[in-house]
C-alpha cells in the first residue's frame, strides 16, 4: 500500500516556523533538533496514521519527541492533513475550529 501525501495546512507550518525561531533564538541547535523531530514525526505519520491516539473530531495526535508539541491530523480519503503542531500545555484545542 502506497503512503499518503502529508498536507500542513498553511496556519501549522508557519506553527512550527513559529517554535523553530523560538528555539533558535534560545541555542540553534535545539530549533533544528525541533524541525528534525517534527519531520520524524510527520514520516510516521505518513507510513502508519493509525499509531496516533484518537482525538477529537476524528483527528489523532502525535507527540513530537522530545519536546512539549503535539501534531492533531486526520487521515482523508487521499491525503492526511495536519491542523495544528500544537505545543502541549498552552490553550487546549485553540486550532479546533480548523476541522
Amino acid at each position: 500500500m502506497k503512503a499518503k501525501s502529508v498536507e500542513f495546512l498553511s496556519v501549522a507550518r508557519l506553527e512550527v516556523v513559529e517554535a523553530y525561531l523560538w528555539y533558535a533564538e534560545r541555542e540553534l541547535d535545539v530549533g533544528e533538533r525541533f524541525l528534525v523531530a517534527v519531520a520524524l514525526s510527520e514520516s510516521r505519520i505518513r507510513q502508519n496514521p493509525e499509531w496516533g491516539t484518537p482525538h477529537r473530531r476524528k483527528t489523532r495526535k502525535m507527540r513530537v519527541e522530545g519536546f512539549p508539541y503535539h501534531i492533531v491530523y486526520r487521515e482523508e480519503a487521499d491525503k492526511i492533513v495536519i491542523y495544528t503542531v500544537a505545543h502541549g500545555k498552552r490553550k487546549p484545542d485553540y486550532w479546533i475550529d480548523r476541522l
